[in-house]
């Protein structure tokens, strides 16, 4: 079975996700969050994680840390990591698709159809 983490500050955004997440999983994927970038480092080091949706916007290590932190680290095999936010700057969504690390950028709130997508591409 395939794991997701989530990172992201907003507890009622990760409640509200990893709700809709695990309605849908069908038993493909177990659904772990959050709710720093310093916590999803420390999990990262204990566990791995086939998917990784991240926050950018977050206090204390953005999403964007995050990345050159996770990098800096060893490991055997790398995650798909998407990208949320809310944001609608279109530099972010640029810096998101030039990431060497970043698969896409999903802009929140995570809906459905996204879901679905995500599903289609990698689960089937």
């Amino acid at each position: 079975m395939k794991k997701i983490l989530l990172v992201d500050d907003d507890l009622i955004y990760l409640k509200i996700t990893t709700h809709i997440l695990n309605k849908s999983s069908e038993n493909k994927f177990e659904v772990y969050s959050a709710d720093s970038a310093d916590t999803a480092l420390q999990m990262l080091n204990k566990n791995y994680f086939d998917f990784i949706f991240l926050d950018i916007n977050m206090p204390i290590i953005s999403g964007w840390e995050f990345l050159k932190l996770f990098s800096e680290q060893q490991y055997n095999k790398l995650p798909t990591i998407f990208i949320t936010s809310s944001t609608i700057d279109p530099k972010e969504k640029e810096k998101a698709r030039n990431h060497e690390l970043v698969h896409s950028f999903i802009e929140k709130p995570i809906t459905n159809n996204i879901i679905l997508n995500f599903k289609q591409t990698f689960f089937n």
